[in-house]
């Protein structure tokens, strides 16, 4: 392995172990439903049928969980 390599391998590993920055207006399934004061699966599902319909996007972001950093479907208004 080259240089460049092991360099590249050891930044993509350092990533692993970060969340991502969350830029404003995004938000997640869960906290859609404490606000809406909805189960969790409820919100999930409204949120889909909103972006199926193009009113929202949806976006993985990796942030820290219980289980640790994971990707979980931030969702924001077009």
């Amino acid at each position: 392995m080259n240089k460049k390599t092991a360099a590249q391998f050891a930044k993509a590993l350092v990533s692993l172990d970060c969340a991502d920055e969350i830029p404003e207006g995004w938000i997640t399934a869960r906290e859609f439903a404490h606000h809406k004061k909805i189960s969790v699966s409820h919100s999930q599902k409204i949120l889909r049928d909103l972006s199926v319909r193009g009113l929202t996007e949806s976006k993985k972001f990796k942030i820290d969980t219980p289980r640790g950093f994971y990707p979980v479907p931030h969702y924001r208004i077009k």
